[in-house]
């Protein structure tokens, strides 16, 4: 294909290049299929400036003068919890309308984002944070050096360099505060402008001594703030994809979604949207992930079950969840909750079938989890701080393996929080998590525990006891890896003690970055140098037992089970009720879940056998919904079950017959053989000495429209699969 003068196709937006070679395929189809039609693509003026700095400082103010200059102060009841989300029209400034001559339009929307600045927030700042935005940092203190290094450190942190910082330093009650440019722009390049300027213009005029000075000073203020108003306009006109040539499907898709007036929608519906509109189901992936990296949307395309909804009001989002972070319950109930406390803390949003989904979100953030098979949840952010226990139990086993994260001058806020999330399901006894540190377990016979040095230090220090201490490393750096990830610049070491002579008995030891030692080993050599002992000590016996691993070894040992669900097409309706809400209960099972796969996933055109086989052997768990159009399907009986059979007599594949609707599974020798998921009459009222020890079907427990039963139902299935998988 070959389109020639479209300058949308030298130029996708960033966002599209980064998803890969299909985002950028797609989205060039796109363009080509709108030049035939010969639609000109319509042009990118939407940004985000997001508002930052601690507490009380003057940023919800300057969000009402850009509105406004001569706007009143908020009162100070009017604090921001969390974070408000304000849309503001400016005008295109000339220079575009100069050099795009057949622009038709006028305004560059933005979306203001006025952060709360307490501290229980700063956790989250890795869901808003993203490179390529234009960030107003607001001080009213030039003493606040460590405040101004936290927040400027927080930006390179998440978004990278390439961000345009203005610094605004609010000379509150008259103190002439000046903000220090020369101390930082050299440190932070991104800081591109700053001002030092009273955001207030309403002193009191009609003052018989003081009203005229009173006066001129309001003036001068309202102009101050005119002129800064027009700088951080002019910063966002700098960011590099304002005025770049822009799909126009993809506007008029993102224009529909503006005037839906609904939080959210499912996901069925936005791809609805997106057809009508000409675009592939293919290219419904494409859209969907770049509207949620530009912030249009959030949703959730990779994850299964968070796929389902596509959020459209993304402020009324995170305040459902900064509702949890901030309700006196979790604070007084100490970061442990109950499912029950959900109902007090969002009924008046009347969310009663979302909690599963919104609990999730908070999950996949790392801002919450729940106890695998209870309606228990932990909110690490509000944990006590002290340990719970005076000595660790696995304390003064032998061959302790010592392991720690040093960072170097800046640690993110929320860091250890993030790990315990992503470890919950090792932790065994939920009573051994505070906010800096955990206890995990590793099959059963390795145990771990991970503490924040936080408030003396900045490091991570981990202890490793029993049989399995390599491999129980591993799980942990891997999850550290995936967290830091989200970072753009994280500078820390992994680092090992030294165990010679000197440092083996001793409080503080010299640490070996692992790095140099891997370098070593490359390298051939035996030995590594110790600071502390001035000698020469043998790298065996500092690693014991660490070895390096390459990442995809460390995903193999972890691994995630892949789900393969095997069932007739007579029976779609109750395969579909099935699929989605086992994957509301194996969410917060204490196994990995990769998939659940199923026919539905097969696109017109597919080679359908070359896909399900593919997807049967790929499969680590399958799933029989038995009826009688099941054991009357020569593909359902013939090719997956004896495909499944195979396995499980070579390599101890899982296999779980579910009775879907009643049949005689009996006649079949081989199904015959197998523990169906243990779903007995009596315990749904049937009581009939004949018919009490039968199996229940999936049917007629789903016909009786009772959700305690239904809900019991399928969290007995995901324990019976975490029980097999132990």
């Amino acid at each position: 294909m070959r389109v020639e003068k479209n300058e949308g196709l030298n130029s996708p937006p960033r966002e599209i290049v980064e998803e890969g070679k299909k985002a950028v395929r797609d989205y060039l189809t796109t363009i080509y299929k709108e030049q035939k039609l010969k639609i000109k693509p319509k042009y990118q003026f939407e940004a985000k400036l997001l508002l930052i700095g601690e507490g009380e400082v003057g940023k919800t103010s300057l969000r009402k003068k850009l509105e406004n200059a001569a706007a009143k102060l908020p009162d100070a009841k009017d604090r921001t919890y969390g974070v408000e989300i304000t849309p503001l029209n400016f005008y295109i400034l000339q220079r575009f309308k100069d050099r795009l001559t057949d622009l038709n339009q006028d305004k560059l929307h933005v979306k203001c984002w006025d952060f709360g600045g307490q501290k229980i927030y700063h956790g989250t700042h890795q869901i808003f944070f993203n490179e390529e935005t234009c960030y107003v940092f607001v001080a009213d203190k030039a003493e606040s050096a460590l405040d101004f290094h936290y927040w400027f450190n927080t930006i390179e942190l998440y978004a990278g360099r390439n961000a345009q910082v203005f610094v605004v330093m609010n000379q509150k009650y008259g103190f002439k505060e000046i903000f220090p440019i020369n101390e930082y722009d050299s440190i932070f390049p991104f800081i591109k402008d700053h001002s030092n300027l009273d955001l207030c213009t309403e002193y009191d005029e009609s003052d018989p001594q003081e009203g005229q000075v009173n006066r001129q000073k309001n003036a001068a203020n309202i102009e101050q703030i005119i002129d800064l108003q027009g700088r951080i306009i002019s910063k966002i006109h700098d960011l590099p994809f304002i005025g770049k040539p822009l799909s126009a499907t993809y506007v008029d898709i993102r224009d529909e979604l503006n005037r839906i007036d609904k939080n959210f929608i499912n996901f069925s519906d936005f791809i609805k949207i997106c057809t009508d509109h000409g675009l592939t189901i293919s290219e419904v992936e494409t859209i969907s992930k770049y509207f949620n990296r530009i912030g249009a949307i959030t949703h959730f395309y990779d994850d299964d079950f968070l796929r389902e909804r596509v959020y459209l009001n993304s402020d009324w989002l995170v305040k459902i969840i900064y509702k949890v972070l901030r309700d006196e319950t979790v604070e007084k109930k100490k970061g442990r909750i109950d499912l029950c406390d959900f109902d007090h803390i969002w009924k008046k949003d009347e969310l009663d079938f979302e909690i599963k989904h919104l609990t999730a979100i908070m999950d996949k953030f790392g801002l919450m989890y729940q106890i695998p098979n209870t309606q228990r949840f932990i909110v690490p952010e509000h944990l006590p701080s002290g340990k719970p226990y005076s000595k660790w139990e696995h304390e003064s086993k032998n061959e302790c393996l010592k392991f720690r994260y040093m960072f170097d001058n800046y640690m993110p806020e929320g860091m250890m929080c993030h790990l315990i999330v992503a470890l919950h399901t090792y932790i065994v006894n939920h009573e051994n998590v505070w906010k800096l540190g955990v206890n995990i377990e590793y099959e059963g016979n390795t145990f771990a525990e991970i503490v924040d040095s936080k408030g003396r230090f900045n490091y991570f220090e981990i202890k490793i006891t029993g049989v399995r201490r390599k491999e129980l490393l591993d799980v942990i750096r891997l999850k550290f890896k995936e967290i830091t990830k989200r970072f753009k610049k994280l500078p820390f070491e992994e680092e090992v003690p030294c165990n010679c002579p000197k440092c083996n008995n001793s409080l503080n030891p010299f640490y070996h970055q692992y790095k140099d030692i891997q370098s070593h080993q490359d390298e051939k050599k035996k030995h590594v140098y110790c600071n502390i002992a001035k000698e020469l000590v043998p790298i065996n016996k500092v690693l014991g037992q660490i070895e390096n691993i390459k990442e995809e070894e460390m995903k193999e040992k972890i691994g995630k089970h892949k789900i393969f669900i095997s069932y007739c097409s007579k029976d779609r309706d109750l395969r579909l009720i099935f699929e989605e809400a086992l994957k509301i209960n194996l969410a917060s099972s204490k196994h990995q879940f990769d998939s659940i796969w199923s026919d539905v996933a097969i696109n017109a055109g597919d080679d359908w056998n070359e896909k399900i086989q593919t997807a049967l052997q790929e499969s680590t768990i399958g799933i029989l919904l038995v009826s009688p159009a099941f054991l009357h399907s020569k593909y359902c009986m013939g090719e997956e079950f004896s495909s499944m059979l195979d396995r499980r007599k070579k390599e101890g594949y899982k296999i779980f017959p579910v009775l879907l609707k009643k049949c005689k599974f009996t006649n079949n020798e081989e199904l015959a053989k197998l523990q169906f998921v243990k779903t007995y009459k009596s315990e749904y009222g049937i009581n009939k000495a004949i018919e009490k020890d039968e199996i229940m079907p999936f049917n007629e427990i789903e016909h009786m429209g009772d959700s305690f039963h239904l809900d019991n139902y399928f969290f007995k299935v995901a324990d019976e699969i975490d029980k097999a998988l132990n």
